[in-house]
């Protein structure tokens, strides 16, 4: 089978904030382009950011000390309590990866060594999840030749990319031979660039069929007796209004059971913490009553699951993460699920889902998600091989 490489979020970034959405996201591509046909790679690298990229997120980081000083003077006590807390409690992503998916042996530093190991497949693929977040080039493939470039699903802050991100992006792009994006905004935001032929595409955790995942996340865990949480970037309890979440499951006598992620545990009453690993992280919210989350994936296996949920915005600088749950829920009609402002979570939980519908609109969708991916790869599983002389 020809090798496929697959230029995601970092290695080293999924493990280090152990962030489940982009390894399972990871899992799903790979499963998927295995059946068509090919041989994917997750790519290690581990670049540095250019000086001039990393200056926006220096003075952003200065504006958010000077906003919210309480961060800058309680950042190490922070961090080192998140580090207790993670050292204390392992969630195994290493033993997932070692079983479930393949990651290239070598891992590349610089553009030169993503050319020379990768720049002769007939084919390398960016995505998904927010991997064009930042301006890097090689980000956007250029280590690959013009129209050996391709895009599946690929996420951005879409609101927020700045004059050096389409700058680099208007470059980039020209040698993409199909580029697909996750948000509804991504697409105003390539149009604007010149790429008219851009078109949403399903997350990969959608791609696969639900009964995949069910087989993956197995028949642990009591169903209905709890809530389950899953929050990432948070300063405070008020971010993911967990006074809110606890007064409604304390109204109902369900439990309420919080997997914490970058930056949360810091602050969330260590009781209510759990620390699953990828499978149990399935399970949990497979046989939960209810999820409450800020995170996109949670919120997409909340769906394959057929659960209740409700979405906590995120804050701050992160609010333009908010996106991606409004693009989702609008292309499958979910009703409002969002927490914000004066809303109650008895009423966003009296807006019903009809996962009936929402499975008609995934089956089209999926399909032409599924119909994208294999234009743009089925004509390299057809070359035949050549011969030493060349015949």
């Amino acid at each position: 089978m020809k090798e496929i490489p697959v230029l995601t979020m970092p290695y080293w970034w999924v493990l280090d904030d152990t962030n489940y959405g982009s390894l399972l996201q990871c899992y799903a591509l790979q499963q998927v382009i295995r059946r068509m046909g090919g041989n994917p790679v997750w790519i290690q690298h581990c670049l540095e950011t250019a000086s001039s990229a990393l200056l926006p997120d220096k003075l952003r980081a200065i504006s958010r000390c000077l906003r919210w000083p309480g961060r800058l003077f309680g950042r190490r006590e922070r961090k080192e309590r998140i580090r207790r807390w993670r050292l204390a409690h392992p969630r195994h992503f290493e033993e997932f990866i070692r079983e479930h998916i393949a990651v290239s042996e070598t891992c590349c530093y610089n553009e030169r060594e993503l050319r020379e190991q990768y720049g002769a497949a007939p084919v390398c693929l960016v995505g998904s999840d927010q991997v064009w977040n930042s301006p890097e080039a090689y980000k956007f493939l250029s280590f690959m030749p013009a129209g050996r470039r391709l895009a599946y699903a690929v996420s951005a802050q879409w609101s927020s990319v700045g004059k050096e991100w389409r700058t680099v992006a208007q470059r980039e792009l020209k040698g993409f031979s199909g580029i697909s994006v996750r948000e509804s905004q991504g697409l105003d935001t390539l149009r604007s660039l010149g790429c008219d032929d851009a078109c949403l595409a399903l997350d990969p955790c959608l791609l696969l069929p639900r009964e995949e995942w069910l087989a993956l996340s197995g028949e642990g865990g009591r169903h209905g007796d709890y809530a389950m949480g899953y929050f990432i970037n948070g300063y405070s309890a008020k971010d993911i209004e967990l006074e809110k979440l606890a007064r409604y499951c304390s109204q109902r006598s369900l439990g309420l059971k919080i997997v914490p992620n970058q930056g949360t545990e810091a602050f969330i009453p260590e009781e209510l913490l759990l620390a699953p690993d990828p499978v149990s992280f399935l399970s949990l919210i497979r046989n939960a009553s209810v999820v409450f989350t800020n995170s996109f994936h949670a919120v997409v296996f909340s769906i394959v699951f057929h659960k209740p949920f409700v979405i906590v915005p995120q804050r701050r600088e992160r609010r333009s993460q908010n996106a991606r749950f409004d693009s989702l829920c609008r292309l499958l009609e979910i009703p409002p699920r969002v927490l914000v402002g004066n809303a109650r979570v008895e009423t966003l939980m009296g807006n019903m889902i009809d996962y009936g519908r929402v499975e008609a609109i995934l089956t089209r969708e999926r399909g032409q998600s599924l119909a994208f991916l294999l234009k743009h790869l089925e004509h390299i599983f057809n070359i035949p091989e050549q011969n030493e002389s060349g015949d």
